[in-house]
């Protein structure tokens, strides 16, 4: 029954054969294909790395060399922080009391903030902070809503002037309750009142930015 079968193939097409051959005949007559040869082709096991995190030494020295003149004029801080770089934006000159409304120095600034973050690859984080004087004005009725509105402020003039893309910001506003210096005196209370800009490492990020959805 083999051979005739190898015959009937073999007359029809020849580039059967190698299957046909892979058969034997079992025990009751009936045909049954033998295991394919293992591919004798190398597998391509190069792992293709992932894109190489933000190096927070890089970052901190771009950030220095581009903002040394508002650094060394006080009208920013650069602050390093577990969770990055921190660039101090102070109320003083930027916003007026209890107000949200950049002024045109502050967009000077952050212009300049901006353009040194478009080249960069870190996620941002723009904060807003207050001292712990109440506030209760037709506007604001709470230091929460002053800071909040401060850094949603900034992220608003970041992604309006097309400085940075908006997937990569996110604003927070602390209020009164993470100062930086107490309360109990003038230049410490003018030390919390300002807006932070946290620039976030790659630990950071992968902890607490979610992660973007893959677009369709």
């Amino acid at each position: 029954a083999f051979f005739t079968a190898v015959y009937a193939v073999t007359a029809q097409d020849v580039s059967k054969l190698p299957q046909l051959a892979g058969q034997i005949v079992t025990h009751d007559g009936v045909l049954a294909q033998t295991p394919p040869a293992e591919s004798t082709q190398p597998v391509d096991t190069t792992v293709v790395p992932d894109p190489p995190a933000p190096d927070e030494e890089a970052t901190r020295a771009t950030l220095r060399q581009a903002l040394q003149d508002d650094l060394n004029e006080e009208r920013l801080q650069l602050i390093e922080d577990p969770r990055g770089m921190v660039i101090a934006i102070p109320e003083a000159g930027s916003f007026g009391d209890g107000d949200a409304t950049l002024s045109p120095a502050a967009r000077a600034i952050i212009t300049r903030v901006g353009r040194v973050l478009a080249a960069m690859p870190n996620a941002v984080r723009v904060e807003g902070h207050t001292d712990n004087r109440p506030i209760n004005t037709a506007r604001f009725h709470s230091n929460w809503e002053l800071s909040t509105s401060r850094a949603t402020e900034v992220v608003a003039y970041l992604v309006g002037s097309g400085l940075l893309k908006p997937d990569r910001l996110s604003a927070a506003g602390y209020g009164e309750f993470r100062p930086r210096a107490g309360n109990d005196t003038t230049g410490g209370r003018a030390s919390n009142r300002r807006v932070d800009i946290v620039v976030l490492n790659e630990a950071t990020r992968v902890l607490e930015e979610p992660a973007v959805p893959e677009r369709p």
